[in-house]
């Protein structure tokens, strides 16, 4: 009876379940592994041309760098991309960008009533088909896409939930 119960509350995985990781060195990820070369190449040319200390200035800045790099939060962001995400936000907060308002006092463009984010470059256009039919045509120039919007209506009993 203990190993029904153990069973039916132990939480089901389906196997082998694995976050996705980026190729690198340590867990740095291809920009971490970037970064840590370019800064030991910096590094060796420093000790070249300035001097011990200064290289080893700088090689604690690196190491910083990639601490920032190498710290993981629980949602699996490092801590640098962390900062920059919020440093986004509170740029874009005392812009006032992260509101939005259209139509004459707005900030869209020509004071007109677009939509917000991706879908604010789309264009609506009207057309007939061969019956005289109405339909509407809308154009996505970022992706160059078009899609058409027909209109549908279900058959009497159709509209009935079940």
């Amino acid at each position: 009876m203990a190993v029904v119960e153990e069973t039916r509350t132990a939480r089901r995985t389906y196997g082998n379940w694995r976050r996705p990781t980026s190729p690198g060195l340590m867990g740095l990820g291809s920009i971490g592994t970037g970064v840590l070369i370019a800064g030991l190449v910096l590094v060796v040319i420093t000790v070249m041309v300035a001097g011990l200390w200064q290289a080893v200035t700088l090689g604690a800045i690196l190491g910083l760098v990639l601490l920032l790099l190498l710290a993981k939060d629980r949602h699996g962001r490092n801590l640098l991309s962390r900062i920059g995400a919020r440093t986004g936000w509170w740029a874009a907060r005392s812009r006032g960008a992260h509101l939005y308002s259209s139509g004459p006092t707005g900030r869209a463009l020509w004071g007109t009533f677009q939509l917000p984010g991706l879908a604010a470059a789309t264009r609506l256009s009207e057309h007939s088909d061969s019956y005289g039919r109405r339909f509407a045509l809308l154009y996505t120039p970022a992706t160059g896409h078009y899609s058409v919007v027909l209109g549908t209506e279900p058959d009497g009993s159709a509209l009935v939930d079940q």
